[in-house]
């Protein structure tokens, strides 16, 4: 709001005004962005969302998540390194969101030259997701805070972030809708593994 109100203090150049309303743009677009997380949070949190699943082969989901995520990834010295096997039955979208919520906090938060290791395996009680990254040591109890709204543990992670502090609680979020759970393991050395588990069978989130 401060820069356009600068801005409209005098006439500026067809180039000026054209730069300050791509960046308002920019801004409106993050807005929209955190009321959309705000809103889906919202009806989680009353069940009031009703979502279809689909069996998807976990191999070929990570790796596409893998391959998308692989410049970013380049651009801070980091290497994603792929291992699945196995279906999952969940909502194709939802689960990709989770995922990717979870990669791209590996990728900001974690070591520059560290290894990011995407995993997935199928078991009896359903499928379970890891994501291990290295970054600086936290203790368990900050860990498990990440999940929360609008958390942000230290300096690193205010300097900036997409969602406000709402990336791993929308995982959380999108976890319980599946009857599923979410959990963190923070090591001494550095390292944090997240894990989302989906049930195998969709009734048991009624039980």
């Amino acid at each position: 709001m401060g820069q356009t109100q600068v801005a409209l203090g005098r006439v500026r150049t067809k180039e000026e005004y054209e730069q300050l309303l791509e960046s308002n743009l920019e801004e409106l677009e993050r807005i929209a962005h955190i009321i959309e997380n705000i809103l889906f949070l919202s009806r989680a949190d009353h069940a009031t969302i009703a979502i279809e699943r689909a069996p998807l082969d976990l191999a070929t989901e990570l790796h596409k998540i893998g391959e998308y995520f692989e410049g970013p990834a380049q651009e801070r010295g980091m290497a994603l390194h792929v291992s699945a096997s196995g279906q999952v039955v969940a909502n194709t979208v939802m689960w990709r969101r989770a995922v990717n919520n979870l990669v791209i906090n590996a990728i900001r938060y974690g070591r520059p030259g560290m290894p990011i290791l995407l995993s997935a395996h199928a078991e009896p009680s359903g499928c379970t997701v890891t994501i291990e990254n290295t970054s600086e040591p936290v203790s368990q109890a900050q860990a498990e805070r990440m999940f929360d709204r609008f958390y942000r543990g230290d300096q690193s992670r205010n300097e900036y972030t997409e969602s406000n502090g709402l990336g791993l609680a929308l995982v959380k979020a999108i976890m319980a809708l599946h009857g599923g759970t979410a959990t963190v393991l923070a090591m001494p050395a550095g390292q944090i593994r997240f894990a989302l588990h989906f049930p195998a069978d969709p009734a048991s989130s009624q039980t």
